[in-house]
């Protein structure tokens, strides 16, 4: 069980961090571009601190600590509070039972009582549990903690509901529990209303990746890490992939047409989440610095063009499922039935794939060329952000529980999840850990993506015309590019008369 988690806990990171990746609309290059420092960069840079897992030891930043028993409110949604209610019976699953412990090692630590709190939201109408929030603001701290709809939170923000985290006591946002990185990216002008941590267990969920049959790949190519050879010398690339994927579609019921139950050698899990992972892997960011600072729509230039064109190309060649069947029951359905070599999906969809008769692994989407210098991964946006209500009762013991609750999520809840979640499957593949550990170094969010809402939802209007042959993506720019601009304009007016908070 410690080997397996051991290889688990590699990926534990990626809830306390994003690396964002270089490219000319303003995300800053990894500087390990194939997941290794070579040893000049080895020899100058301090050794790490590692806990019994591998993983970098997390001291708290916490004084020792006593509120009486307290109550702190946490509001959590119905539709993610497995995520954070826990459950000591033996009936309990082993994801509740973790979760249990979790919050007795926070409130024993801090002498306080969590009370969490269901609010009803279910799907993507977050309607019901948006005006809770809002109403609460009449109120005297009814609620301390909010755990938000990752795209719906920023509105909330913008209207005042949220506290600056930068300014709030106890918490400490350059702690490896946080991502400091999202943190960067979103606050505006040294304010944070929102941020995701080891405590927003559902986010490990949201990360896209392709999953491949690792049986397939050796009965088509001889090997089956062919593909992990090429993300590790840099040439997992668009042409690439057509090249290796362009013979495997069998037309099974010789109808002529592409259509549910073929053999494809790619297949899009869904047109949402990892739809826009196809837009994220070219390094396409929604916003950028200009040379003042100033954030920036992107710009419709030659070089984005011909990117989208690629991916176009690429989704129109008969080894990848039609668009029409771009669906998360039928991707799943097609990779356990080996209908499909590979299947770009969210990564919670290894649920579904435990007790497949065949091996598997995981790979980032592919560059746009080898001259992009890393890869780029998409993550889905219904995860939990983290916020504090700007009236809570006890500004400090808020901070310090939110704290504490992350803190002792990275170091005990976790590695468990992990655990639970892919049941040890890969404990002795390290060729597997390594391309996980690259999607956790590789997540990508920007500041328009997580402000999609206050922007006309620019984010599926985007992801939409760039993956979408049928649509004309130029087009659409001309005829929205205004709109989004003046959207961009009014949030960061709104954002600094926020500031300070």
């Amino acid at each position: 069980m410690k080997k397996t988690i051991l290889f688990l806990l590699i990926l534990t990171m990626l809830v306390s961090c994003f690396a964002s990746c270089g490219d000319e609309q303003g995300n800053q290059p990894n500087p390990y571009p194939n997941g290794q420092a070579t040893n000049d960069q080895q020899a100058t840079e301090p050794p790490v601190i590692t806990d019994e897992f591998g993983r970098p030891v997390l001291e708290t930043s916490l004084p020792e600590l006593d509120y009486n028993n307290e109550s702190v409110n946490i509001m959590i949604r119905t539709a993610n509070q497995r995520h954070f209610l826990g459950d000591e019976s033996v009936q309990a699953t082993l994801l509740e039972q973790a979760l249990f412990t979790r919050n007795e090692i926070v409130q024993d630590t801090l002498n306080v009582h969590l009370n969490y709190i269901p609010i009803e939201q279910t799907g993507s109408d977050t309607t019901f549990y948006d005006t809770t929030v809002q109403q609460a603001m009449s109120g005297a701290g009814e609620y301390d903690i909010v755990t938000s709809y990752a795209y719906y939170t920023p509105a909330l923000g913008v209207a005042g509901c949220f506290a600056n985290m930068n300014n709030v006591p106890m918490l400490d946002m350059n702690a490896i529990c946080w991502n400091t990185t999202f943190a960067e990216s979103v606050a505006y002008d040294g304010a944070l209303y929102f941020n995701v941590g080891d405590f927003s267990l559902d986010y490990i969920r949201q990360l896209t990746c392709i999953f491949f049959n690792k049986q397939l790949a050796e009965t088509h190519f001889g090997d089956a890490n062919v593909f992990y050879d090429m993300v590790n010398d840099g040439s997992w690339t668009i042409e690439n992939a057509t090249a290796m994927l362009k013979d495997i579609y069998t037309d099974v019921n010789q109808n002529s047409i592409s259509d549910e139950g073929d053999v494809y050698g790619f297949y899009v899990g869904a047109t949402s989440g990892p739809c826009e992972a196809l837009a994220t892997c070219i390094g396409f960011n929604y916003t950028y610095k200009d040379s003042n600072g100033d954030y920036q729509i992107f710009e419709m230039d030659s070089a984005l063009s011909d990117k989208i064109d690629a991916i176009h190309t690429f989704v129109a060649q008969e080894f990848c499922a039609p668009r029409s069947i771009w669906n998360w029951k039928k991707g799943r359905t097609a990779f356990i039935e080996q209908k499909a070599l590979m299947v770009l999906q969210c990564f919670d969809v290894a649920d579904a794939y435990v007790d497949v008769d065949f091996d598997y692994g995981f790979l980032p989407i592919f560059k746009y060329d080898e001259a992009q210098q890393d890869y780029y991964t998409g993550v889905g946006d219904s995860f939990s952000l983290q916020c504090i209500m700007v009236n809570t009762k006890d500004l400090s013991r808020t901070g310090a529980v939110l704290q504490c609750l992350n803190e002792v999520s990275y170091r005990k809840l976790t590695p468990e999840y992990f655990d639970i979640l892919l049941k040890g499957r890969y404990a002795d593949a390290p060729e597997d850990v390594e391309m996980l550990e690259l999607l956790r170094r590789t997540a990508t969010l920007d500041f328009g993506r997580i402000y999609s809402v206050c922007l006309s939802r620019i984010t599926g209007n985007v992801w939409n015309n760039f993956t979408d042959t049928a649509r004309d993506y130029s087009s659409w720019y001309s005829q929205n590019i205004g709109t989004y601009q003046e959207n961009l304009r009014v949030l960061l007016e709104d954002l600094k008369v926020k500031e300070g908070q």
